[in-house]
């Protein structure tokens, strides 16, 4: 997956951090939030997807 295609596929509740806590070589974060997923209790707090990016490809993904 390269970015472009995580920029196109990504959930339209979610946006770029533009200011992450943690910032890393080739790391890009979304913000996103959950007024959709009726599981979970608090649907106002937000989750966050984490993309390593290596050789114009994700190479690691992770979220909260």
């Amino acid at each position: 997956m390269t970015r472009e295609m995580i920029d196109a596929e990504k959930p339209h509740s979610c946006v770029l951090d533009k200011h992450p806590t943690h910032r890393e070589p080739g790391m890009i974060q979304f913000v996103c939030y959950t007024e959709w997923d009726h599981s979970v209790l608090d649907r106002t707090l937000p989750y966050i997807i984490h993309f390593q990016i290596t050789d114009g490809r994700v190479s690691a993904f992770s979220y909260n």
